[in-house]
């Protein structure tokens, strides 16, 4: 029983979907749509065709800027690093405790 009703019901919408008139659409709509896409079409090749190579050229300059610093930084390491080692060694042997300690604060 409740078969039989819902395929009704199914006959029903459907018939109402051939019965329905399709829309039409507005005859202006799809040259106003072209004429709208056009447009947005030139303003954004003009910004882009400005905005793009100087994009590439910035994104060069990033890449030149960042390769010479790191050939650089790489000569230097090892300079850089006997530099720290001989710092560290430096402020080891002040700081440590076999040596006499002498408070220099104080007002004896």
């Amino acid at each position: 029983m409740k078969k039989v009703q819902i395929e009704q019901n199914v006959k029903k919408v459907l018939e109402q979907f051939e019965r329905e008139r399709p829309l039409q659409p507005d005859p202006w709509f799809y040259g106003r749509l072209k004429a709208r896409i056009e447009n947005q079409n030139k303003a954004s090749y003009t910004i882009r065709g400005v905005l793009k190579p100087a994009f590439f050229a910035l994104l060069l300059l990033v890449n030149i800027v960042t390769v010479t610093r790191l050939s650089v930084s790489s000569d230097t390491r090892s300079a850089v690093v006997q530099e720290q080692s001989g710092l560290i060694s430096l402020l080891a042997s002040d700081l440590a405790m076999n040596k006499p300690q002498r408070n220099f604060l104080s007002l004896q």
